[in-house]
């Protein structure tokens, strides 16, 4: 028998065999190669397996990550409506004192002898200036829906609880 390395060295040996003999080894090693080869494909298959695993739970995660962004902004945003409310509260102080203002011109004026300051009520002008500073926001129809404070229009906005989580 000639001992040697490699395939070669197993053909070889086959070779110097039997037919018989040879036909087992051959067998034999078809049968390890088969073996090894089922054993890889069910290693790839676990691991491809494993990756589809990974991915499902970064996307839970990418979208439980998503929610509470979405939460955040939602506090956010009933933050912000509290701005704009206080915000229009304000100008609302602001427009009553310069209809009172305008009253007492007015009575000036009549009182001077010019009664023309009666023909220039400001919301002639405050109407169309701030429609068109407000424009963007301004609806087309009925106003009545909108008589709440606006933290509580919003269907995007969230008051956060004692414990700062949105409600």
């Amino acid at each position: 028998m000639v001992t040697g390395c490699g395939a070669s060295s197993a053909a070889t040996h086959i070779e110097r065999v039997s037919p018989h003999g040879a036909r087992t080894a051959w067998t034999s090693h078809a049968a390890t190669v088969s073996r090894t080869r089922t054993l890889a494909q069910d290693a790839v298959r676990g691991i491809e397996q494993l990756i589809v695993n990974a991915q499902v739970r970064q996307r839970e995660e990418e979208k439980r990550l998503a929610r509470e962004r979405f939460e955040a902004l939602c506090t956010e945003r009933y933050t912000l409506d509290g701005e704009a409310e206080e915000a229009i509260a304000g100008l609302a102080e602001v427009l009553e004192r310069l209809e009172k203002l305008h009253a007492e011109q007015v009575r000036a004026a009549s009182d001077a002898g010019d009664p023309s300051a009666a023909q220039h009520d400001p919301s002639g002008t405050v109407e169309p200036w701030l429609a068109r500073r407000l424009r963007r926001w301004l609806a087309n129809g009925s106003l009545e829906r909108y008589d709440a404070p606006l933290p509580e229009l919003d269907h995007l906005a969230r008051k956060s609880g004692p414990d700062g989580e949105a409600r």
